[in-house]
């Protein structure tokens, strides 16, 4: 068996038992491209609710805002 080339993120909980495919919110949305802006990445309009809210952990993560 050959081993995969790049690693593989794990999947957020709720994205493997099939919840969280509702679009995300008008709060997570705004909230999404004010850290986009702050941290420089890009944003993406069509994460759902559970994408979105690990997106933002992460991203107050790199703005420092933890």
């Amino acid at each position: 068996m050959i081993p995969p080339s790049k690693a593989v993120l794990p999947e957020p909980e709720a994205e493997r038992s099939g919840e969280g495919a509702e679009a995300m919110t008008s709060r997570q949305e705004e909230e999404l491209k004010a850290l986009c802006d702050r941290t420089g990445e890009v944003f993406d309009p069509s994460l759902s609710r559970s994408q979105a809210d690990h997106r933002i952990g992460k991203l107050r993560e790199i703005a420092g805002d933890n």
